[in-house]
């Protein structure tokens, strides 16, 4: 099915070669999408196939999907065996169940558990998750329990690698400015401030970046320069909502653990007008 879709998709990529360049990229995003439909449905169909097994049979990846249906309809507990059951097939699947209890779940000590057996499978690397180290979703955990030196620390080794090796540049905004949140709750504004300007020198269109950045002014007493920070954020993060929803795509929270809401910035910049 996926090669007779790519080949339709080749042939009408042919016929589009005289259009306009707009044009022609818009009925190549508009075939792209319908090439991933057509593979969600696909795929659909064959794990839902796969609930109708026995559990001595599946798959880890298919335990998971199992707790994930359960954890649909908030079957919690459910979700939650066949989560321990995938991590007991497959030891790689630790990786990816620890994320589920940090996103979805909420349930830290489930989630730094599982982090922890993942990370141990290889001595002496930080382990990848999807596109982050466990250091850093252990410098998350932390920091959702107020466990905030620990945090630091975790995320110090999440940044200093990638630091060391290729430079501050090639650095996930996103771990300056979650590194910048355990700095604040320790009272160290100046060393919170540095990597916040690290973050928008990334990154100069977070509104989260200058949110965090204008708490950082407020500590350190410059509350002139807050205020335009707060402003700087209320600015983005408007500007960015646009963006997303000129092109139909769902506007998200720029940070999914620790997302920052319009109404907390106007709350903010209300309480420093007269």
């Amino acid at each position: 099915m996926k090669r007779l879709l790519l080949i339709c998709w080749l042939s009408n990529a042919i016929l589009c070669q005289g259009q306009d360049g707009p044009i022609f990229l818009e009925e190549t995003s508009r075939k792209l999408a319908q090439n991933s439909l057509s593979e969600r449905w696909f795929w659909n169909i064959v794990w839902k196939e796969s609930l109708t097994k026995p559990d001595s049979v599946r798959t880890a990846e298919q335990l998971q999907y199992q707790g994930s249906v359960f954890a649909a309809t908030n079957q919690l507990n459910r979700a939650v065996e066949y989560y321990e059951k995938a991590a007991q097939r497959s030891p790689r699947a630790h990786g990816m169940i620890g994320y589920i209890y940090l996103r979805d779940m909420h349930d830290y000590p489930r989630a730094l558990q599982h982090f922890n057996a993942y990370d141990a499978l290889t001595v002496n690397f930080d382990d990848i998750e999807g596109n982050n180290p466990v250091s850093y979703y252990r410098g998350v955990i932390f920091l959702k329990t107020g466990e905030y030196a620990q945090a630091i620390e975790q995320l110090n080794r999440a940044i200093g690698d990638i630091e060391g090796k290729h430079g501050a540049e090639w650095v996930n905004y996103r771990y300056y400015i979650t590194r910048a949140r355990g700095l604040l709750a320790t009272n160290q504004p100046e060393k919170a401030l540095a990597d916040l300007d690290k973050a928008i020198k990334n990154y100069n269109k977070s509104a989260l970046a200058y949110y965090q950045r204008g708490r950082a002014l407020q500590q350190l007493g410059r509350s002139a320069e807050a205020k335009t920070a707060f402003i700087d954020a209320q600015f983005f993060f408007r500007a960015n909502r646009a963006e997303v929803l000129r092109v139909n795509q769902p506007f998200l929270p720029e940070d999914q653990f620790f997302p920052l809401y319009e109404a907390e910035i106007d709350e903010t910049l209300a309480k420093l007008n007269p």
